[in-house]
Order: structure tokens, then C-alpha cells, then sequence
């Protein structure tokens, strides 16, 4: 059985993750880590591609974002029939399928051109897919603006209470004058 040298073991981790003694000023300000999206295997690195097929798959999104758009085309449904696993893929076969059954009929260069953005080894993410065609609008939140709401509405009372009590101390003088 072997030793385990554990303190070295310890310091070996935090200078991995973070720096050492932390503990000792939890306030530090820790420089932020480089992160790198690894493409899933299989997958094509989008930044080696040349700009004409860029330029295809750009033209074929854009279209096919015009169209859902007009018909309020809601995709995700059709594309988790097929997607039994629930993992985000599908195969290329299930994934034009489901394109053409949405009225999203692609030409042979457009298939390609898809296929080559959005496949690996697991099938068609239709999930990055979607995320591009289909953006999601994020609403502002309604919370804040029902607050100064209220708080405009309570200055507004408080100034017309403040209102009522001059006119009741100058009701309150002419009744005294008289």
C-alpha cells in the first residue's frame, strides 16, 4: 500500500482551481479564468470553415427565421418526437423530417450547409439550431416598474394629504377669524 503525500496533494488542487490560502483573505480579488467552448466530438470547428460556407448557412438561417417568423412556426415539439432520449439530437434523416414537415423545405446545398454547422457524432444538435432560429425574447422584469408604480402612487397621496391639511387649518382660521 502506498503513501499518499496529502498536504501536497491539497496544494496541487488549489493551484489548479485557485489560488493557495485563500482562507486567509477571503476578500482577494481573483483574476477571472480563461474558458474555452470545446466543440462536442465530431463536430466541425466552426472558426476553420471558409467564409463562402459561412456565408451559405448564414443566408439559410436567415430564411428559415423569416418563415417561422410568418408562420409562427413553433419547432421544438416536432424535433422532441423524435428526440425519445431527451439528449438534443436527432438524426439528419429525423431533423429534415421534421423541417419539411414545418414547411421549412431545404434545397440540397442548404442541407448541407445545415449539416455541417449543427451535426457531430451523437446526430443534429437541434437544440443550437433552434436557439439561433428561434431567439428567445427575454421580457424585462414587470416587478420594478409595478414598484415605482406604487411609489408614485404614494407620493402622490401623501402630497394631497399634505394639501388637505393646509386647507383644514385655513378652514380652521376662517372659523376662528369669524
Amino acid at each position: 500500500m502506498g503513501c499518499l503525500l496529502w498536504k501536497e496533494f491539497v496544494r496541487d488542487v488549489d493551484s489548479v482551481f485557485t489560488e493557495s490560502n485563500l482562507e486567509a483573505s477571503p476578500t482577494r480579488q481573483l483574476a477571472p479564468f480563461d474558458s474555452v467552448v470545446i466543440p462536442k466530438a465530431g463536430a466541425v470547428d466552426w472558426s476553420l470553415v471558409d467564409d463562402e460556407d459561412k456565408a451559405a448557412v448564414d443566408r439559410t438561417i436567415h430564411r428559415i427565421k423569416q418563415r417561422a417568423a410568418q408562420r409562427r412556426i413553433l419547432a421544438k415539439p416536432c424535433f422532441q418526437d423524435f428526440d425519445k432520449h431527451n439528449h438534443g439530437h436527432v438524426t439528419p434523416s429525423q431533423f429534415f423530417q421534421c423541417l419539411s414537415f414545418l414547411g421549412l423545405s431545404l434545397s440540397e446545398d442548404e442541407m448541407r450547409a445545415i449539416l455541417t454547422k449543427y451535426s457531430d457524432r451523437e446526430g443534429v444538435n437541434y437544440v443550437q439550431f433552434l436557439n439561433e432560429v428561434e431567439p428567445k425574447v427575454r421580457e424585462e422584469p414587470k416587478y420594478p416598474k409595478y414598484v415605482d408604480s406604487l411609489k408614485a402612487l404614494q407620493l402622490s397621496k401623501s402630497m394631497s394629504v399634505s394639501d388637505d391639511s393646509v386647507d383644514v387649518d385655513r378652514v380652521m382660521t376662517k372659523i376662528k377669524t369669524k
